[in-house]
């Protein structure tokens, strides 16, 4: 091996090391941050302390959300926040819900893993009913039980994230009565099971902040339970 080589090899060892330095250093590391959510019918705010960083607050005031990276597990949040006196965490197979008592009813919001970041939002879904031509949508938004649902199109799918298409299937670890149990226990709709579907309508005391009706269908296919929504 020639000395011009063996230099070459020598001197690029302490080039790497200052390249991983400089790499390390501009690597994000978790700090406490707040992340905020807004309910889609009131359009009141619940913020949240987490450890993490990158939040990107996008278009809260349209989606209801913020997305934020964090080196923490999910199971490790939970942990942080289970304790607290503002509302209660309750875990589910790849989210957390969290409910916070209001005067005689419950607001909800949810913290999912969406990638390679997690997101913090309302229960808020974009429903796809028509598609007018290749760049205009008809939508509705709606609230959904996004705990229980296990399909990882709701999170790698259409943008923004929870926007799925009428009467089209989607996973669920939910039943009909868990299902049904969401929605009353919120203000915002009435629901009730008929032949099989539920029946939701909006709340007659939700100041004419929306106004709308759908169902929920339920299927189960090879021991995999799915639900559809409805619009007349």
């Amino acid at each position: 091996m020639s000395y011009a080589k063996r230099f070459f090899m020598i001197s690029g060892i302490p080039i790497i090391f200052v390249m991983l330095l400089l790499l390390a250093s501009c690597k994000e590391t978790d700090k406490q941050i707040t992340i905020t959510a807004k309910n889609l019918f009131d359009g009141t705010y619940a913020s949240i302390d987490v450890m993490g960083h990158d939040v990107l607050p996008g278009s809260l005031e349209s989606t209801g959300y913020v997305t934020f990276k964090s080196s923490k597990s999910l199971d490790s949040i939970f942990d942080d926040l289970k304790d607290n006196e503002e509302f209660s965490v309750y875990k589910y197979s790849n989210s957390l819900l969290f409910e916070l008592q209001m005067d005689g009813y419950s607001n909800y919001y949810c913290l999912s893993k969406a990638g390679a970041r997690y997101l913090f939002g309302s229960l808020q879904c974009n429903i796809i009913v028509d598609i007018l031509n290749d760049t205009s949508r008809s939508t509705e938004q709606i609230l959904l039980p996004i705990y229980l649902i296990t399909d990882e199109l709701i999170l790698g799918g259409e943008r923004p994230y929870y926007t799925l298409y009428v009467n089209a299937d989607y996973k669920t670890s939910g039943t009909i009565d868990e299902f049904v149990s969401f929605y009353q226990n919120c203000k915002w709709y009435n629901a009730k099971k008929h032949d099989g579907l539920i029946i939701v309508e909006t709340a007659p005391d939700t100041n004419g902040t929306k106004n709308e009706s759908f169902a929920i269908r339920f299927t189960e296919k090879d021991g995999q339970m799915y639900f559809a929504i409805l619009y007349e």
